[in-house]
């Protein structure tokens, strides 16, 4: 029974090291995960300001298009086509 013992009490010293390694990779992989859920995190508020900027530019580009086309259907541009054009073929 002495030597059933002795292994006895060394495999539960190999077995608790081996829990505790296992404890420790957990752990490890637990702050990994963590770490990674903040960059995800991180990584969707920036893709929302991105689509906030990508939302104010496609407006401010749709009202410089609207303003050009009320500049070009006017009354004034219209009459000062033949000016522009003379100031094309002469180079200004």
């Amino acid at each position: 029974m002495t030597q059933s013992n002795s292994q006895m009490t060394s495999g539960s010293a190999a077995d608790s090291a081996q829990l505790e390694q296992r404890f420790r990779e957990i752990a490890r992989l637990t702050h990994a995960l963590v770490l990674k859920e903040d960059e995800i995190e991180a990584l969707r508020r920036h893709v929302a300001t991105l689509k906030c900027n990508l939302a104010d530019a496609e407006a401010a580009s749709a009202l410089s298009r609207a303003e050009l086309s009320e500049m070009r259907h006017s009354t004034s541009w219209r009459i000062s086509a033949p000016v522009r054009a003379v100031g094309r073929i002469f180079g200004r």
